[in-house]
Parts: structure tokens; C-alpha cells; sequence
């Protein structure tokens, strides 16, 4: 993933009811984002099923609880995703960037923040590549626009209402974030905030990514990627696929 961007806090501290339906929220709209053949999960972070600490991390075992939770809720989802492609007992080991390095012939993604987690697995042979991003859903304010946004995005949303422009910014940089987790796995590139322009449709819940770095451009063939969103009263989503040669 990319460094952490210091993006505000929800504006309002979760509560249980709040967290639950969250989660139900994330169950129903999650896996209409994505082609049928991928299977999603959502975790909560306070689930008693979340095992402390991460086994076989140094580092994360090392880690403040916070940390631990989040890690161990995004591999529980991630197994319980898996589990629906009946892939059972599957380590998913840690890159280098801390990224996860998944079982031979899947491809996944993961995201978590502020108590959830939600995973997308697919098998390789169907799906190339997966990416997601989840979000508080007014998590990036205008002091963070110039170092996330280009000026032709930034026009755009300055042309929101005020009260909405929170919300689309924070689905701008969904998007780029999952295309990030997207392409990385699959070209082991960097690419930063300004080589990733996006176009929404709000009518349509579809955005349109242009990549602007060249060599991830090379290595994928293509520059424009396509994805969908979904944007409720708490958290944004968004998620973003590529299929095999021939299948897109």
C-alpha cells in the first residue's frame, strides 16, 4: 500500500449498532461490486474469534493491540473468503511491503480500518488481479486534495456541494488505493497519487482509472482500468478487477 495518508477520523465514534449494520451494509453491497466468481468476507475487529498475536510476526507481535487486531481481522476474513472458494487450512504469508502473499493459484485483496476488514479472493485462472479499498466515508479533507489530486480532480470536486465533497474525495482516493493493491501484486511497481487519474460516475456507481506510470502501463498493457463503488452513511468502498488476456 501506499505510506499512510493522516486522514481525519470518522466524524462520529462508531457504536455497536452502528458497527453492525456497517457490516451487513459490507455483506450485501460488497460482492455486487465484483464478477461472480470472486468471494468476499467482512471481520470485525473486536470479534472473539480474532486470535492474539499474529502468529509467526515478529514485528506484529511487537505491534500495539490496535495493530494486531486489525492484521489478524483481515486474515480472518481473508480465510473465511477463501473458504467459499473451498480452498480450507491456506497460510497467507507477508511480503517484504507487508503486503499478503497469497496461496498458488489465487489472487486476493485486503482492506481494514477504523473496526472492519473485508477480503476479495478468486481463483488466478478466472481473475487476474483483485483490489478494494475501504474507508471512513468522510475520511479525506481539502488540506490533503493537493497531495492526493491532480488540478483536473481537484476542479471536480470543488465543484460539489460542500457538505458532499468529504465523501467524494475519500472515494477518489478509494479508488486509487485499490488500484494500487490491484496492479502491485501483479508489476511489483510503485505508483503514487499523481500517476492515477480518476473519473466518477456518480449516476452509474463506476469510476474510470487512468494510470500515468509507464512502466505499469508496460507491463499491463493498458492504461485505463475500470471499477465501481458503493458510498453509504459510514464507510465507501470501492473495488476494481482485471481479468485473463482475451476475458476483459
Amino acid at each position: 500500500m501506499h505510506p499512510p495518508i493522516n486522514k481525519a477520523a470518522p466524524s462520529h465514534h462508531a457504536g455497536e449498532d452502528d458497527m453492525a449494520l456497517s457490516q451487513q451494509w459490507l455483506e450485501r453491497v460488497g460482492p455486487a461490486l465484483f464478477p461472480p466468481q470472486c468471494a468476499l468476507a467482512v471481520q470485525r475487529y473486536d470479534s472473539p474469534d480474532i486470535l492474539l498475536p499474529p502468529p509467526n510476526d515478529a514485528a506484529l507481535n511487537r505491534a500495539i493491540e490496535k495493530r494486531q487486531r486489525e492484521f489478524s481481522a483481515g486474515r480472518a476474513a481473508a480465510a473465511t473468503a477463501l473458504s467459499r472458494l473451498d480452498v480450507s487450512d491456506a497460510v497467507i504469508a507477508v511480503g517484504e511491503n507487508r503486503n499478503p502473499r497469497w496461496p498458488d493459484g489465487i489472487v486476493g485483496s485486503i482492506t481494514h480500518t477504523a473496526g472492519l476488514a473485508v477480503a476479495v479472493v478468486a481463483r488466478q485462472e478466472k481473475i487476474l488481479g483483485l483490489g478494494l479499498d475501504l474507508e471512513p466515508t468522510e475520511a479525506v479533507k481539502e488540506a490533503l486534495w493537493e497531495s492526493l489530486f491532480n488540478p483536473t480532480e481537484i476542479k471536480w470536486l470543488s465543484e460539489k456541494n460542500r457538505e458532499q465533497q468529504a465523501r467524494w474525495a475519500t472515494l477518489i482516493f478509494c479508488a486509487k488505493e485499490s488500484f494500487y493493491k490491484l496492479q502491485y501484486p501483479l508489476t511489483g511497481q510503485w505508483v503514487g497519487f499523481h500517476e492515477a487519474d480518476v473519473t466518477v460516475s456518480l449516476e452509474t456507481g463506476e469510476f474510470l482509472l487512468t494510470c500515468l506510470q509507464p512502466l505499469v502501463i508496460e507491463k499491463l498493457s493498458r492504461t485505463r482500468f475500470a471499477g465501481r463503488f458503493a458510498s453509504g452513511p459510514i464507510f465507501t468502498l470501492t473495488a476494481m478487477h482485471l481479468e485473463p488476456a482475451g476475458k476483459s
